[in-house]
């Protein structure tokens, strides 16, 4: 069975932020309110239970569903 890492991987971070540079990713995430650690080396960390945990970003990609028309409930049990 796939089990997903403990963080975002690089791919998904540049995903998520738009951004490849550590420092524009961390500006990016700040922007977004999502929460992160840094990691030594000054590259950013986003933990994936931060995001599944967060009523503030599920509720918006409902949102975002509701308003294109999409009728789906978004199965985070599958993501851990």
């Amino acid at each position: 069975m796939f089990k997903p890492s403990l963080c975002l991987s690089r791919e998904e971070l540049k995903d998520l932020t738009g951004r490849c540079r550590a420092q524009a990713q961390i500006r990016a995430l700040v922007l977004m309110g999502i929460k992160h650690l840094i990691r030594p080396d000054g590259t950013p960390v986003v933990l994936r239970d931060s995001l599944l945990q967060d009523p503030s970003i599920t509720s918006d990609l409902d949102r975002t569903a509701q308003t294109k028309g999409v009728d789906f409930k978004f199965r985070y049990d599958l993501l851990r």
